[in-house]
């Protein structure tokens, strides 16, 4: 046989055997994915091709890889979250070999922005944040030229009433502002200075709750005005309920406090004596109106240490009203006086000073507190 005719022959025997090399390795790995497990590993890296023989001087082909593992399990779903956390994102299956798995998708945040529903159902919007009812606690408060406040000593409590504080409000019936004083400013003279009791009631009622918890001030004053100005149909009476109603239904009211009694004097002498039956009135009116039968009222008892003629200890006036005044509570439920003494200070001849307006505030919420009346501490 002539050297070409070797070589050709030669090169085909060999071409055989490659091809049968590139067989066998690829039946083989075949044969090792056509049983099925009962319960296929999903994890596992697929075999190496065995190498194929080749021929003297040739090298053999390698063997067809195995085909990679399937991709692991995709992880399950995490649990739903608690009230305020979020479900887990469920763990991928990672496959040796294999593409790791998907993980499962993350469980949904439980409630409303992560905070619990109130016993009620019912929140609301105070500037942004979305207070439960339990948790909107509404003071209403009205009255005479103290109530409006007269305030101005007392340099080191200027902070104390005249700067805010998170979580206290006023409300004038169309919004909520961010609460100082004065809280109950007269709508003929908004500009004069002084402060009054409202924030301080605010704080002294905060101090006892918890961080959660937000106090809204809703009140109406003005000088002079006396028990039959007062009265539902008048103006004052009117115009606070005007601030009230938007409120009924979603807030809770912790009570009402009132300072009248002393202006009575400017009513004829004859009518001083009604005293008693004009607040009854209109404290029933507004409990009626306020759909709270039971709301706690604290009023502020006699001024004792006015030194004003008109009304001071011993006038004529004092010797009528004073006594019927001490008699409110045993003639109206749920109402009790705030003392008034030789300690609460006086910025005049009858108006509080801040330190007195603080005194006093600290008694009335201690009373409250004292009869069960605080809507968190019941």
């Amino acid at each position: 046989m002539s050297k070409s005719r070797y070589r050709a022959t030669q090169a085909s025997f060999g071409l055989s055997l490659l091809t049968v090399g590139l067989i066998l390795p690829a039946c083989g790995g075949v044969k090792d994915h056509s049983s099925p497990d009962p319960a296929p590993d999903n994890s596992s890296a697929g075999s190496s091709g065995t190498a194929g023989a080749g021929t003297a001087n040739q090298p053999g082909a390698g063997g067809a890889s195995g085909a990679a593992g399937a991709s692991g399990t995709a992880g399950a779903t995490g649990g739903a979250g608690g009230t305020t956390s979020a479900g887990a994102a469920g763990a991928g299956g990672a496959g040796a070999g294999g593409t790791a798995g998907t993980g499962g998708a993350g469980g949904a945040a439980g409630g409303a922005g992560g905070a619990p529903v109130p016993a009620s159902g019912i929140v609301i919007n105070i500037n942004g944040t979305m207070v439960p009812k339990e948790k909107a606690i509404v003071f209403v408060h009205f009255g005479h030229s103290n109530m409006v406040g007269r305030g101005t000593g007392n340099t080191e409590l200027h902070n104390y009433f005249f700067n805010t504080q998170a979580r206290l409000w006023s409300y004038d019936g169309t919004q909520f502002t961010a609460a100082k004083e004065r809280t109950a400013t007269e709508p003929f003279n908004p500009d004069q200075v002084g402060g009054g009791p409202g924030m301080a009631w605010l704080k002294a009622a905060a101090a006892l709750a918890g961080p959660d918890y937000h106090f809204i001030s809703v009140a109406r004053a003005q000088s002079f005005l006396n028990t039959s100005d007062w009265q539902k149909g008048g103006p004052l009476y009117s115009t606070l309920f005007a601030r009230i109603k938007p409120l009924i239904g979603k807030v809770t009211f912790a009570g009402a406090f009132m300072m009248l009694g002393v202006t009575d004097r400017h009513l004829p002498e004859g009518d001083w004596p009604g005293f008693p039956a004009r607040i009854s009135k209109l404290i029933a009116d507004l409990r009626a109106d306020m759909k709270e039968p039971n709301l706690p009222v604290m009023a502020c008892d006699y001024e004792i240490g006015a030194t004003d003629p008109t009304i001071k200890v011993g006038s004529p006036f004092a010797k009528i009203v004073q006594p019927l005044m001490t008699s409110l509570p045993g003639k109206i439920a749920n109402l009790a006086l705030v003392p008034v003494d030789d300690t609460i200070t006086m910025q005049d001849d009858h108006h509080f000073d801040l330190a007195g307006l603080k005194l006093w505030s600290d008694r009335g919420v201690a009373l409250m507190k004292d009869k069960g009346w605080l809507p968190w501490a019941r």
